[in-house]
């Protein structure tokens, strides 16, 4: 039985699973990688996925609204990215979800028929960004679960519980590697730095090595947007400033001008792929110039670029022209490594890890990553760090997938943990507030941590654990706000409330918080007298560029200014307030 990593990228998907002999290996499926790329054809609604689907992408011939691409960061935000009318079928409403369904169908489907000796697949696991089990656990959930919807010969394909995070699953094959080579007793118990670099996110996460037989311990992790798709942007509007000077046309000229109207133009689509094929080229060559390493000279890699109107523009990017044209990109992963690893600087990485097809990019090394390592370390040590774990670049497109088969397989086990602290805010008496050093009135508190930052996952709350009674008063209601705490000065708030369930008396309560192995949060609340317990929501967030969109209703931006007592303050001063009654 077969157990198969997937790593469902937002520009390719891979898979990966183990041999008879135990090496993690691509599955191809036509090309090792397949591009996340969707056209749902009329007039029967089949979909058309891969290498065939990107092409209808990009040839004015074919129906842009019916094709789809770069869905994957709207994964767990509810949207609906078109309604789609057939003549042979009810609508379909195209959600990032049901793409991620097609999306496994097809590559479990295809990969079932070329299974040998009558092998199955047994399940799947799926990888994610680590950023969202930071910002966004439900967008893990939404993946596993749109996973889970995909069937192979009428019947469910069976995903693992947990979304492995995809730097985590890179490092777990870059270190699977290492052990072979005998290098697993020097990484025991040091961190490690993946840098993750895919089309559509920029991933750092931090990485504890256990001892033998211990998990992968995840510390930390942040990610950015600036990524492989933005690279092509910025070299698309280095095109088309090229083509509006000599022609005097009117493309846009900035990466951001590119990325919007790319839906609905079709020649900066098609053009969008030549300049991807030239960066790939001109990576592909300075790897080759390296390798040999015969002083032989880089030659610029050319394109080809016709407009609707016949002009023609023949670019030459040479190396030079390249770094200046994607400075922009160098500068946010400069940033993003040194603000990562300025809040982690107790545990600074022993070594650095690429993954991803982006961190094969041009410049990766010279212009990101030992600028950003030079504020840690001395010069003459960030080659060492940068070089202790040998990195195969022709492989840094395959790890994620190759990790996450070893870890579906559990040769390699991970430990998940909280990346936020998580806090409740609650109403406390005048007399409470006063054993706590506060004005002796009434008044909100945050509790906080009672999920510290660092939990390992799954965990649970209960409300027994704070010792404090909780109770619904005739005519009131319970608020419970959860705050999860990943900004001090304005936290995440969500609040929901019960309703005393009538009778006259005061109606005692008891809650409890789960976070399950994405972090993603669940409140369940169960009276005390005979009701049966009740999930009154889950933490459900979205994030569009740097602002929070709040599912359910909000306490508004006060939650930073609250005075904040941990579980163990409020426990001990209850129980003085007990004893002096």
């Amino acid at each position: 039985m077969a157990h198969l990593g997937i790593d469902l990228g937002t520009s390719n998907t891979l898979v990966a699973r183990l041999s008879p002999s135990g090496e993690p290996e691509i599955r191809p499926i036509g090309d090792k990688m397949i591009p996340s790329c969707i056209y749902i054809e009329q007039p029967a609604g089949h979909p058309v996925v891969g290498k065939d689907a990107l092409d209808m992408w990009a040839d004015p011939q074919y129906d842009v609204a019916y094709s789809f691409r770069g869905w994957k960061p709207a994964m767990g935000e509810k949207r609906v990215l078109a309604t789609l009318r057939f003549e042979k079928r009810p609508p379909i409403e195209v959600t990032p979800e049901y793409l991620t369904t097609l999306m496994v169908e097809y590559v479990v489907g295809e990969l079932s028929k070329g299974m040998l000796g009558g092998e199955t697949i047994e399940s799947v696991l799926v990888t994610v960004p680590h950023g969202w089990r930071r910002e966004n656990p439900e967008k893990c959930r939404a993946t596993r679960l749109a996973a889970a919807q995909a069937k192979v010969g009428n019947k469910n394909i069976t995903v693992q519980e947990l979304t492995v995070s995809e730097p985590v699953a890179a490092a777990a094959y870059w270190l699977w590697e290492a052990r072979k080579k005998g290098l697993d007793k020097a990484l025991q118990h040091k961190t490690v730095l993946v840098c993750d670099i895919g089309g559509g996110t920029f991933d750092l996460s931090l990485v504890r090595v256990g001892g033998e037989e211990k998990p992968l311990d995840v510390v930390d992790a942040v990610n950015n947007n600036i990524a492989g798709d933005y690279v092509d942007a910025l070299l698309l509007a280095w095109v088309c400033r090229q083509f509006n000077e000599r022609f005097h046309t009117d493309y846009p000229t900035t990466a951001q001008g590119i990325l919007a109207p790319l839906p609905q133009m079709p020649k900066l689509r098609e053009w969008y792929l030549d300049v991807q094929k030239m960066k790939h080229t001109l990576s592909d060559r300075i790897r080759g110039v390296i390798t040999r390493g015969r002083g032989e000279s880089l030659k610029p890699v050319k394109g080809t670029f016709v407009d609707p109107s016949g002009h023609t523009l023949m670019p030459s990017l040479s190396l030079a022209e390249f770094e200046t044209c994607v400075e922009p990109f160098y500068a946010a992963g400069r940033e993003l490594i040194r603000d990562f690893l300025t809040r982690n600087r107790e545990q600074l990485p022993y070594a650095v890890l690429l993954a991803g097809g982006g961190s094969r990019m041009a410049g990766v090394r010279e212009h990101i990553l030992e600028p950003a390592l030079r504020h840690f370390y001395a010069a003459e040590e960030v080659s060492s760090v940068l070089d202790r774990i040998s990195v195969n670049p022709l492989k840094t497109d395959e790890v994620i997938a190759l990790g996450a088969a070893l870890i579906a397989n559990g040769v390699v086990s991970v430990q998940e943990r909280l990346l936020s602290q998580v806090g409740l805010i609650a109403h406390i008496p005048a007399p409470l507030a006063g054993k706590l050093g506060l004005p002796p009135q009434e008044q909100q508190v945050l509790i906080i941590p009672i999920l510290p930052r660092g939990t390992p996952l799954p965990a649970v709350f209960k409300s027994t654990d704070l010792g404090l009674p909780t109770s619904i008063a005739e005519g009131k209601e319970l608020e419970l706000a959860l705050v999860v705490d990943d900004d001090s000065a304005d936290p995440w708030v969500q609040c929901w409330t019960l309703s005393h369930p009538g009778g006259g008396q005061p109606q005692s309560v008891e809650w409890e918080m789960r976070a399950d192995m994405d972090g993603a949060l669940t409140l369940r609340l169960q009276p005390v007298r005979g009701r049966p317990a009740e999930v009154v929501g889950r933490l459900e967030r979205t994030r569009v560029g740097r602002a929070h969109l709040i599912v359910g209703e909000v306490l508004g931006r006060g939650a930073g200014a609250l005075p904040r007592v941990t579980p163990q303050q409020l426990r001990q001063a209850f129980e003085q307030l007990k004893h002096s009654s």
